[in-house]
């Protein structure tokens, strides 16, 4: 009985240490990111807003966290866009350069980002037309 107690103690302060973190939604003016603690990977959905950037969803993208703030980089063929959060303000910054012409400046905005609510799930399905059953031919 002794080493079923000692067991059982482990096995609850093992999960009683364990903490698990949830997926943090945000919205930045017209993009959507989902950051996992977890996996330190992130999604950032790019919208169809400009002739560079059709309409995208970048998956997997690894990030830095250095105390509060959350450093990641977007790259394609033709331009860099790096990010930095902060998650307790929800403030973001971006620049964005372009790989091909060195001539250009970079693109420098700050986002004010919102948390994404969670969708309501509906009470009741709505009712869909049944078709009816074809007749008996024959005998």
């Amino acid at each position: 009985m002794k080493l079923f107690s000692k067991y059982s103690c482990s096995i609850m302060i093992f999960f009683s240490g364990a903490t698990f973190a949830e997926k943090l939604e945000l919205t930045c003016d017209d993009r959507d990111l989902v950051i996992d603690p977890d996996t330190s990977l992130l999604e950032i959905e790019a919208p169809n807003n400009t002739l560079l950037t059709p309409d995208k969803t970048f998956r997997d993208i690894s990030y830095q966290k250095q105390d509060e703030i959350i450093k990641f980089r977007v790259m394609t063929e033709y331009y860099i866009e790096g990010w930095a959060i902060d998650e307790t303000s929800l403030m973001a910054y971006s620049r964005l350069d372009f790989v091909q012409d060195e001539g250009l400046d970079p693109v420098k905005k700050r986002y004010a980002c919102v948390q994404t609510p969670e969708k309501a799930l509906p009470d009741k399905l709505p009712r869909q037309k049944v078709g009816k059953r074809p007749r008996k031919r024959g005998f």
